[in-house]
């Protein structure tokens, strides 16, 4: 679906406004803020329902104060881009307002001209965390087959259970892999507090079992060491939030053990070709491991979202030690675990539960846009890194590919050819003899 011309006028204005503002809602709103994108009528800011309890009492500052507060920020930017904390401790220093220091102002109707909708969601986590109870379980994508298509339950022997995204080309050697998300081709480990998950850091070469371990503990299938499909290969920056870096994808790729135990077809979709870029209002496809085939629409763009890599199963999924601080919600550990997730479109609601990480989003007629790695807690509402990205990324094509020569080898190539030619030229002339050509007409 193409975006109206309106939209498309807001659209590149709107962008240039958010990517002016966006770490400063994040960090200095963050318990205020669970995703800020583009949307159909402006940039939408995603809220928790305390902030609209907060509004509704009447315990928020004037939104005029929203402008003061990022002039501040603009000015002081490079020193506390990374230390929200200590910027709020000088805000309160130069006004003695613990409120405004706190960050408890509205957000402002419009920014630069640009409409700001606010939209209650939960936070937006990734989609190997809680439990899955599905009806009819297990679906065939659940199961253990061979060969295996995209969209069927795989996951690093040492978790749970996600989604196999599909085959991709490995430019780097023009070998088909398994994409994923990092998150489900890497182990779980423990958190700063016993009862805290978090997402570990794989190594090359870590096993990936189809089903996913989860579904082989389910289905009482056998030592998980009779499932291997894959070797963990690489994966895409995943910097935490206090190096100032963003992330655009949480994904991964493993090297195929067997190559005739996956297909490069998609369950239900068959095969997908190309890729395009997001739009607000495309109509998707989605093939995940929980919620199997199913549509979605695109509701924003250009989507950010501070990500919790850990969840802790006391607290109902929430993490103290996995917060951007601020004032109103201090950590005991001051946000080691979130990643800002940057350039992300979203689906609409119930499109996203756990399990579903890794699902392919592809067009109605099977073109590729992204990849399913978050939800949130709330709506079910899904976020996605972008096809494109996944490509530059992790250097991969969805479409088949060849390897990508070295220069070493362009040089060897090319002293090859060369090399040749100068053989075949002194061949020639000596075979010759120096003898004259002649070419006769015939006919």
């Amino acid at each position: 679906m193409e975006p109206s011309p309106n939209l498309s006028f807001n659209l590149d204005r709107a962008k240039r406004v958010l990517d002016k503002y966006a770490w400063f809602l994040l960090t200095n709103f963050a318990k205020f803020v669970n995703g800020v994108g583009i949307g159909q009528e402006g940039i939408t800011i995603n809220i928790p329902p305390e902030y609209v309890e907060m509004k509704v009492s009447g315990n928020l500052l004037s939104p005029d104060r929203f402008f003061e507060m990022f002039d501040q920020w603009q000015g002081n930017k490079a020193e506390f881009l990374t230390n929200p904390l200590a910027f709020k401790q000088r805000e309160y220093d130069r006004t003695g307002d613990i409120q405004y220091a706190s960050s408890y102002i509205q957000f402002p109707e419009s920014i630069e001209g640009i409409p700001i909708n606010l939209k209650v969601t939960g936070r937006y986590v990734p989609l190997i965390f809680g439990e899955t109870f599905e009806d009819n379980y297990p679906q065939p994508y659940q199961q253990y087959a061979r060969p295996f298509p995209g969209g069927y339950s795989i996951g690093h022997i040492e978790i749970t259970a996600g989604t196999f995204t599909c085959v991709v080309w490995d430019k780097k050697t023009g070998k088909r892999v398994l994409l994923s998300n990092k998150h489900v081709f890497s182990p779980m480990v423990q958190g700063i507090i016993p009862t805290t998950r978090c997402i570990g850091d794989p190594k090359e070469g870590d096993y990936i079992t189809q089903p996913g371990p989860k579904d082989i503990e389910l289905q009482n299938l056998g030592p998980k060491e009779n499932f291997i499909v894959g070797r963990f290969l690489r994966q895409g920056s995943y910097d935490k939030w206090y190096t100032g870096k963003s992330n655009k994808v949480d994904s991964a790729i493993a090297e195929i053990i067997r190559d005739r135990d996956v297909l490069n077809e998609i369950y239900e979709f068959g095969r997908a070709r190309d890729v395009v870029e997001p739009q607000v209002g495309m109509q998707l496809k989605l093939m995940g491991r929980t919620s199997g085939p199913r549509n979605a629409t695109i509701e924003q763009v250009n989507f950010w979202v501070p990500l919790c890599t850990c969840s802790d199963e006391y607290l109902g999924g929430l993490n103290p030690n996995c917060c951007i601080p601020t004032p109103i919600l201090m950590c005991i550990v001051p946000g080691p675990d979130v990643r800002i997730m940057t350039d992300l479109f979203d689906t609409s609601q119930g499109t996203a539960y756990p399990g579903d990480s890794g699902s392919v989003a592809v067009t109605m007629d099977n073109k590729y846009v992204g990849q399913l790695f978050g939800g949130d807690t709330m709506l079910h509402k899904g976020v996605c890194s972008k096809a494109s990205n996944i490509e530059k990324v992790l250097d991969v094509s969805f479409n088949e590919t060849w390897p990508q020569p070295s220069p070493l080898g362009i040089v060897a190539l090319v002293s090859l050819v060369l090399g040749s030619s100068a053989l075949g030229y002194y061949l020639l002339k000596k075979g010759l003899g120096g003898t004259k050509l002649s070419i006769e007409k015939v006919g």
